[in-house]
């Protein structure tokens, strides 16, 4: 009881708002800058693969196709198996 008497003296909503606020402004200069390095160091063919598999995360319609998704980015090759491992 003591403590939800304070909430409102201290703030409490105000302060964990602005921290969200300022949390979500710092993610997108962080993901920018490590875009940036990771782009310094890289190689072009490095860079197609991560293109490719960045493609296709994009591209998997269903959570259950995933674990074959990954499966197939990291073996580079097309699988034709359905998710049980029959024909799709």
């Amino acid at each position: 009881m003591r403590i939800a008497k304070r909430l409102g003296p201290d703030n409490v909503s105000l302060v964990s708002g602005g921290l969200a606020m300022y949390t979500l402004l710092a993610v997108f200069p962080a993901l920018a800058a490590l875009v940036a390095v990771y782009g310094e160091f890289a190689t072009p063919a490095l860079m197609r693969r991560a293109a490719l598999v960045l493609i296709r995360f994009w591209e998997a319609r269903e959570g259950a196709d995933f674990p074959k998704l990954v499966n197939t980015v990291l073996r580079e090759f097309d699988d034709t198996r359905g998710f049980t491992g029959g024909p799709a």
